[in-house]
This record gives structure tokens, C-alpha cells and sequence, in this order.
């Protein structure tokens, strides 16, 4: 099972001043929100593919491009450096 990157479409994340900026035109809206203590996280909900997500280090989550789940690294979840 491979990593895969956020994409969606037309959907791209702007990286200005170290802060990732999305467009009202391409934002995601987040279905639900997971707390995981992993930064490696599976997600295969609403009957889309079992996808692996990697928990972005920066912002500390990431969105499943099929289904919009967030996942959020717990406080205190350590995120192994890239």
C-alpha cells in the first residue's frame, strides 16, 4: 500500500510564508475529523478504496481526497521528520 499525496481535481495547496493557503474555490469540506496518535493513517470509509495517508508534519493532518475525512495528529503524537 503506497502514500499518497493530497489531490482533488483542480486542487492545489499554495505554500506562502510557510503557511499552506487554500482557495475558497478548491477547499475541501471535511466530512468528519479522526484524532489518530499515528502519522501514517488508512482510510477506507464510505465504501472509496483503502487509501494510506501521511500525516503532514507542518500542519499536523491531512484530508482523504475520496471521502474528505480529516485526520488530526493527537497532542503530544510525534510526526517523523521528512
Amino acid at each position: 500500500m503506497g502514500i499518497i499525496a493530497l489531490s482533488r481535481g483542480s486542487m492545489s495547496l499554495a505554500r506562502k510564508g510557510g503557511v499552506h493557503i487554500m482557495t475558497e474555490t478548491n477547499a475541501i469540506k471535511v466530512t468528519e475529523t479522526v484524532e489518530t496518535d499515528h502519522p501514517v493513517v488508512t482510510c477506507d470509509s464510505h465504501g472509496h478504496p483503502r487509501v494510506a495517508l501521511r500525516v503532514s508534519p507542518e500542519t499536523r493532518e491531512v484530508v482523504c481526497p475520496y471521502c474528505s475525512r480529516r485526520f488530526v495528529l493527537a497532542h503530544g503524537a510525534k510526526t517523523p521528520a521528512h
